[in-house]
């Protein structure tokens, strides 16, 4: 079976790019101190896993370098329909995603999300609609960042279409569908069964090193995204219970770069 997250709840870069800088920039500065303490209270091997000490100022950098994302299906970054796709996303090939019941990831500005449709490809099986509120769905951040985790699992091996419906008034339907469509491919019984394999050995390796904290919270991010496994990274970086002020300035920057926010939508 798919394994499932054990936590709560594009640019024209490709995915081993993005991991680079994303990676090198929030386990970097934003993590400095906690890095520190980790690795002196660990085993020596700790140094090989330590990322360099680059600031997620580098990633910022890079996104405002690069001309924006060509249109995919209607739709791009920056923000397109008052929308902007964060997780999972592919390049040209669909997405994939490691849980059977994965958390999609969103921004969106003026709360124009009213439902989610996950269709599989493979016509074998209905659409599954979910209804969005903000009250539910809408994260305690001072962006309006979304996560969505679908109730019914996934078919494993199954290509899904993750599209949207923003709401029109007079109207009480699915309303109107954002002409963007992201595909999503979750894993294959063997693909989940080795990533729960390589999950189980960093556990082991993170008890044996003493490492926790952001520490250990910022490296289980790195293990799903060198693996392109972006749904799952951006579940870890956004669901933690009392993050670090460093951690927060790092996602919402990272996330208004990503996004390319309207002046007026910075704080």
């Amino acid at each position: 079976m798919p394994v499932s997250t054990p936590y709560p709840r594009r640019t024209t870069m490709s995915h081993p790019r993005f991991l680079s800088y994303l990676l090198t920039s929030l386990l970097g500065t934003t993590i400095s101190l906690s890095l520190t303490v980790a690795v002196q209270a660990s085993s020596p091997e700790a140094d090989q896993i330590a990322p360099p000490n680059l600031g997620w100022r580098s990633l910022l950098n890079l996104f405002t370098s690069e001309p924006p994302e060509p249109p995919n299906n209607g739709g791009s970054r920056p923000i397109t329909h008052n929308l902007c796709w964060i997780a999972p996303m592919g390049q040209s090939e669909a997405a994939v995603v490691g849980s059977d019941r994965p958390t999609l990831t969103w921004y969106s500005p003026n709360d124009i999300i009213t439902q989610v449709q996950l269709t599989p490809t493979d016509h074998r099986h209905p659409p599954l609609i979910y209804d969005i509120s903000a009250d539910q769905h809408k994260l305690n951040t001072d962006l309006s960042i979304y996560q969505f985790t679908p109730e019914h699992p996934l078919e494993a091996g199954v290509t899904y279409e993750w599209k949207m419906y923003q709401a029109v008034p007079g109207q009480i339907d699915l309303g109107a569908p954002l002409p963007y469509v992201e595909r999503i491919r979750v894993m294959t019984t063997e693909e989940s069964d080795r990533l729960a394999a390589d999950l189980a050995q960093q556990e082991q390796n993170q008890i044996a090193q003493g490492m926790v904290g952001e520490a250990a919270v910022l490296q289980r991010s790195a293990f799903f995204g060198q693996r392109g496994l972006w749904a799952e990274m951006w579940t870890i970086l956004l669901s933690q219970a009392e993050p670090s002020e460093e951690l927060e300035q790092a996602i919402s920057d990272t996330i208004t770069s990503l996004c390319s926010l309207p002046e007026q939508e910075i704080t």
